[in-house]
């Protein structure tokens, strides 16, 4: 058998004590084992075990001070022993990335453990294989949360965020609790067949399925939930631990009342009940002649299920208390500021009168309106269809051409929508909410759908005369109703995907100069090899469209707690492509000056109401960049050389425009504030070698 394993660190006994901001701290283990067996000729089994486990560590922000206490912000006190920088976000202005931008502290640890066997036969123009194979996999985790607070700032008060972060008004501050130990459980199962007939020599068919068992995990002691839209309830693994976190025993007994348990509706401890898939391939090759091959084929692709999204459904009680808290909504003056802003609340209380009705309208054992994100209880697991069309043609020996379509469908596409955001309307949020008894419901589904077709080229010389070339050019288009959404209300947007680029183009090339030698001018002269010879060039061409966005309010205006909301269209959106104003906006004083007499595309729409913008309805700049190097090779003896190179990323010094602030209503709507590239840079190098 062949066996290897790889250890990158020592475990350090207390990581978080010595990792400082944004620290990382990383070690890994893998291990395989092969065992193959040939029957005869015909018959070949191969059995393999392999075992992999990783632990990434991550440092927070001002890691171990104590920023909020020392601010002066109460509210904090007991929700995490490992304390940091809060988050802070500002509309229309970069906000201030803290500790819970990413869940600081935090670690990831993953183990996994496959059992794999396939045995191969061979006979005339078949090749066939067929196996099972299966896979444990357990991932856990324990991180900070929003245990430190996240503070967002949207102009609510004086129109612009940063003045509302000056005078201390927050619209909205989340707090919880850091997550001890947890995560999920699972095993996938799946046999297969498959079989590559060479019907004729110029005709190959490949085609097979897979029948898959895909699980949706259970969770470390049972901390799990999932969210019941039917009765507003809690669902829970009827195996939870009562002491799976700190305040699990504490937040059982006063959420029993909305808590239902999956032995009560039937359901496995996974909520989810496991699949199984039937998982079809199929491909063809044809010869045309000498020179040109068409190939083709359709499958059917399993998607694993997403683990971070997964775990999140134990960013809720019993596990954790998040409660995201709303300022008096204007008109209002607000009553909570910087200071305290829970004005001595605690997270979590019993119903100071038992037996009487919460504000939310029914009795219950604790008035507390938590956040809660949770899986929807019945999933499917999300898989793409994918077919393909290829010609491929030689021209001559050193040239080829390809030109592929590829087309996709995801369905049942993961997504997380906000299901408990209120209508539009005048009044506090939390009392019209769909379900007051809940704060925001963050509502993992896989619902969702997206669909990719393009057109491929790609254009090769192999050693043309000292010259290598490589192009390739990509047409395409995706479409999604998954990504780039808050909100329920604009979930639904069937738009360009977050990752869609039109066109993309990367060319590249290698060229050994023709100088030295007897190649060009300088015959065999030794000189003359030593000063002209040896050199080659080798560049790279990037463009590609830039990335879509939404154009957003910084301020809520339908008073829904929803943040980046659409704004009204008004007119066709207008690109003016100047970093100081990407898309016209009114507010922005330099729009003025670079597009006098323009008129605005979008404004805010009417007090409680939603806006029509859309989704994706703009582009980012386009990426293009131009990369070079030039390397001589100096040779002293057939085992000695000196290299020498030069290299230059950017060479043409073109900035590429990151998206711009998306706000419509503010001073700083439409500004640049970043590059997708960075200025010129040069490099040089020298290498011995011997």
């Amino acid at each position: 058998g062949r066996y290897s394993i790889i250890n990158n660190d020592e475990q350090d006994p207390n990581p978080f004590a010595t990792l400082g901001a944004f620290g990382l701290y990383s070690r890994g283990q893998s291990a395989t084992s092969t065992l193959i067996h040939s029957w005869n000729p015909r018959w070949i089994s191969e059995a393999r075990v392999s075992y992999y486990r990783s632990i990434f560590l991550f440092g927070g922000v001002f890691q171990g001070q104590n920023i909020d206490a020392a601010a002066g912000i109460q509210g904090f006190n007991d929700t995490t022993p490992v304390y940091g920088f809060p988050q802070i976000t500002l509309s229309g202005y970069t906000g201030y990335s803290g500790s819970p931008s990413d869940q600081r502290p935090k670690s990831n640890q993953h183990r996994n453990f496959q059992y794999a066997t396939d045995t191969s036969w061979t006979h005339g123009g078949h090749s066939m294989m067929f196996g099972a194979d299966l896979m444990h996999e357990r991932a856990s985790f324990f991180n900070g949360a929003n245990a430190v607070g996240v503070f967002s700032f949207t102009g609510m008060y004086s129109g612009n965020a940063f003045a509302d972060m000056l005078l201390g008004y927050p619209d909205t501050v989340t707090r919880d609790y850091y997550k001890q130990l947890n995560g999920d459980v699972g095993y996938y199962f799946d046999v297969f067949a498959q079989d590559s007939y060479r019907l004729s020599q110029k005709l190959t068919l490949n085609y097979g399925f897979r029948v898959e068992r895909n699980t949706f995990y259970e969770g470390i002691n049972g901390q799990k939930t999932a969210f019941n839209t039917a009765t507003g309830q809690l669902v829970l693994p009827s195996n939870v631990n009562p002491h799976a976190q700190p305040l699990t025993p504490v937040l059982l007994p006063l959420f029993s009342d909305r808590i239902v348990y999956t032995n009560q509706l039937h359901l496995p401890n996974s909520i989810e009940p496991a699949e199984w898939d039937f998982v079809p391939r199929f491909g063809f090759a044809y010869s045309v002649d000498k020179n040109t091959v068409l190939r083709g084929g359709y499958g059917i692709y399993q998607l694993f299920t997403d683990l971070g999204s997964i775990n999140n459904e134990v960013a809720t009680v019993p596990f954790i208390a998040s409660t995201t808290v709303l300022n008096d909504r204007a008109p209002a003056r607000p009553t909570r500021n910087w200071a305290d802003y829970f004005q001595g609340q605690p997270n979590v209380s019993p119903n100071p009168n038992p037996g009487a009705p919460c504000a939310f309208g029914f009795r219950a054992n604790t008035c507390a309106t938590p956040n809660v994100q949770a899986n929807e209880i019945s999933s499917r697991n999300q898989y793409v269809q994918q077919w393909t069309t290829a010609v491929q043609h030689q021209f001559g020996p050193a040239v080829s051409l390809d030109v592929t379509y590829i087309g996709t469908k995801t369905t049942h596409l993961q997504k997380l929508p906000s299901i408990n955001d209120p209508a539009p309307g005048a009044g506090a949020v939390q009392a019209r909410r769909p379900y007051p008894q809940w704060g925001q419901v963050l509502f993992n589904t896989f619902s969702g759908y997206a669909n990719y077709n393009a057109l491929q080229a790609k254009l090769e010389t192999r050693q043309f005369d000292g010259l290598t070339l490589l192009g390739s050019y990509t047409y395409s288009r995706c479409l999604d109703n998954a990504t780039g959404f808050t909100s329920a209300y604009q979930s639904y947007a069937y738009a360009p995907c977050d990752y869609d680029f039109p066109q993309d183009f990367t060319g590249s090339f290698n060229y050994a100069l023709p100088f030295g030698g007897k190649r060009h001018f300088v015959h065999d002269s030794r000189l003359g090899k030593a000063l002209l010879g040896g050199y080659t060039v080798a560049g790279v061409i990037t463009a590609r469209n830039g990335a879509p966005f939404t154009p957003t309010l910084s301020t809520d205006v339908a008073n829904t707690g929803v943040g980046n909301q659409w704004p009204q269209r008004i007119g066709k959106p207008k690109v003016i492509g100047n970093p100081g104003c990407w898309f016209y906006v009114s507010a922005n004083s330099t729009c003025a000056a670079v597009a006098p007499g323009a008129s605005p595309s979008f404004a805010a729409p009417t007090r409680y109401t939603y806006g029509n913008g859309g989704r994706n309805v703009l582009r980012a700049g386009n990426l293009v960049e131009v990369d070079m190097n030039l390397l001589k090779d100096i040779r002293f003896r057939e085992t000695r050389s000196l290299e020498l190179r030069a290299e230059a990323f950017n060479l043409l010094n073109h900035p590429s425009f990151a998206a711009p602030t998306t706000t419509v209503d503010t001073g700083s709507g439409g500004q640049v504030g970043a590059t997708l590239n960075t200025s010129r840079l040069l490099q040089f190098s020298a290498k011995i070698l011997f």
